[in-house]
């Protein structure tokens, strides 16, 4: 399957982030699949599920959108859901911006599916311009009763900064 001028996805996600990521991509059919290399993972942080592989395939379900701004805010958004559910603190603090709360240990993270692809919403809307990316994901209960366990829809908005793509803000639905 010939990809024409489309650069692979680690080159985009490295652009997009800023700094080579400790996964690979395995691209074909249009499916998307992430695969740790790679551990570093929290000391209290226990991923679930046969040591964090995550993936996501077909439109509107995580396969990477074609063009500009928004796809480019999608491989943030599937680079960081990544590191949440394989429990990548250090990946997703940096990927955070300050008062967004990064996903860590509590609650984890265990697993996501049904990415959607980012839609912008303008700084009149959201205090700076933003790609909002839903998705479903799967969770631990937070220690402080706020997030219950199980699947719940989510969504992070992502802004692009001179570091790269950060997490903005995030939130149900």
């Amino acid at each position: 399957m010939s990809h024409g001028s489309r650069r692979p996805f680690a080159h985009w996600a490295t652009w997009a982030i800023g700094f080579v990521l400790p996964f690979a991509v395995v691209v074909g059919g249009g499916v998307v699949g992430y695969h740790v290399l790679t551990a570093g993972h929290h000391p209290s942080c226990h991923p679930v599920g046969g040591g964090g592989a995550a993936s996501a395939a077909g439109p509107g379900s995580g396969a990477p959108s074609v063009g500009g701004d928004a796809a480019e805010a999608e491989q943030a958004a599937l680079v960081y859901l990544n590191a949440a559910v394989t429990c990548d603190c250090g990946l997703t603090r940096k990927l955070t911006l300050p008062g967004a709360g990064a996903w860590c240990a509590d609650p984890q993270m265990l697993a996501y599916r049904d990415v959607r692809p980012a839609v912008f919403v303008p700084a009149s809307e959201a205090g700076a311009d933003v790609y909002n990316v839903a998705f479903e994901m799967n969770t631990t209960a937070s220690s402080d009763q706020m997030m219950w366990p199980g699947w719940q829809d989510w969504s992070f908005d992502f802004t692009r900064t001179p570091q790269g793509w950060r997490l903005r803000s995030q939130g149900m639905g």
